[in-house]
């Protein structure tokens, strides 16, 4: 009985030296404010507004931003509650180049073809196959986004959106950017 009651006392203390990562999340919330739709079908162009029960212009949808952390290590997911095209990940191992200038962060990762995004204070560029959604700061916690997508149906969509009040999380998150990424330049 002592043997259990010294393992169930010592046993916390035991994992009190695991460094678990935090979790910083937030949303950010965006209003469609115009789209077009183009495709082409036996040489005949189409124009269409929205896809059947999906956004339209007006709707608002909210993009989710997640980033587990450490010391050493984060991994940012950015993803979307009716914005299908937005979605993707930027971890520290994948910084490849910080543009000094601009206090741009660049994310590579091959696997998915290339450069996969890069982000500053101010804005944020997610690239993939098919994809490509910019979302820009232009006025204080006011932003703005513009994304695009190649459709298998041999057709394109744009969408562009008002995104107002980024959470200061935002800046919290950049922040924990820099000073990671600070660690590993060294």
């Amino acid at each position: 009985m002592k043997k259990l009651l010294t393992l169930l006392l010592i046993s916390p203390l035991a994992f009190a030296e695991i460094n678990l990562p935090d979790k910083l999340e937030f949303y950010l919330t965006c209003k469609v404010s115009d789209q077009v739709i183009l495709g082409i079908k036996d040489g005949e162009s189409s124009r269409y507004t929205h896809f059947l029960d999906s956004l339209k212009d007006g709707d608002s949808f909210r993009i989710k931003f997640s980033m587990k952390y450490t010391e050493d290590f984060y991994n940012l997911s950015i993803s979307s509650e009716g914005l299908e095209i937005v979605g993707t990940s930027f971890k520290s191992n994948e910084l490849q180049w910080l543009l000094p200038a601009s206090k741009r962060y660049m994310f590579i990762n091959d696997s998915l073809g290339g450069v996969q995004g890069n982000l500053n204070s101010n804005k944020l560029l997610i690239k993939s196959f098919f994809q490509t959604a910019s979302i820009e700061r232009y006025f204080k916690n006011d932003w703005q986004l513009i994304a695009s997508s190649i459709l298998s149906a041999g057709g394109t969509r744009l969408l562009t959106a008002n995104c107002m009040n980024m959470p200061s999380k935002f800046d919290d998150m950049f922040e924990i950017i820099e000073g990671v990424s600070g660690k590993l330049d060294n």
